[in-house]
């Protein structure tokens, strides 16, 4: 589970500050809003915790690669949603 934090892009320190208090986490911009993404929660199974901490962490950060993709996907097309009304 993750939790989203939504910053305009022009506003680095406050992101910076933000990213500084996460340790698994990512983030995406579209149209000018930053979102940072932070892992609140992550229940890894019996095969996640026999490997290794770096491949550990390796695959934290491709799921939450890919929870800032699907997020990213969203925001576009929630806009897209709001066009066409």
């Amino acid at each position: 589970m993750a939790e989203v934090h939504s910053f305009r892009a022009s506003d680095h320190l406050s992101i910076n500050e933000c990213e500084s208090k996460i340790s698994v986490g990512s983030k995406t911009t579209v149209n000018g809003n930053t979102a940072v993404l932070d892992a609140v929660l992550i229940l890894p199974n019996k095969k996640f915790s026999e490997l290794s901490s770096q491949t550990q962490a390796d695959k934290l950060a491709s799921l939450m690669r890919r929870m800032a993709d699907w997020y990213h996907a969203y925001l576009k097309w929630q806009e897209d949603q709001k066009r066409e009304e």
